[in-house]
């Protein structure tokens, strides 16, 4: 049940339904990256696309149009435990590639985090992920 927040930073700028386009696609190809290499359920992955102007956004103090190449944050969180290292690492590669393709020229400074959290401290539905563990296993 992974929740993923991503940060997008287009130079230049789109508007409109080209800014959906790029929203949408950016998520569809996230979501077949989290259930291909961490193996999480897609009825149960939430996904959030934000842009954010270029003009705010800055890489060592200087704002994104004087660089003029477009940047990108992107992070999960999963349950602790539930991933290799290897899978994360399969996962970050894919989407760093998956952002090249549709962020062209994506400036080194953009980031990718996985975000392991105690299965105590969150969930959804007003129940934790230990909740539902324990009760998966007739706890």
């Amino acid at each position: 049940m992974p929740l993923l927040n991503v940060l997008l930073s287009p130079v230049p700028a789109l508007e409109g339904p080209a800014a959906q386009r790029l929203c949408q696609s950016v998520a569809s190809d996230l979501l077949a990256h989290t259930v291909d290499h961490l193996h999480k359920r897609a009825d149960l992955t939430a996904i959030v696309v934000q842009l954010v102007p270029a003009q705010q956004w800055f890489i060592a103090g200087r704002p994104l149009p004087e660089l003029g190449q477009p940047s990108a944050a992107v992070e999960i969180r999963v349950t602790d435990d539930t991933n290799t290292d290897a899978e994360k690492a399969a996962w970050l590669a894919a989407v760093q590639a998956s952002l090249g393709h549709h962020l062209p020229g994506l400036h080194e400074v953009s980031y990718l985090q996985v975000q392991d959290l105690h299965p105590a401290a969150w969930g959804y539905g007003g129940r934790t992920q230990a909740a539902r563990r324990a009760r998966a296993q007739g706890l």
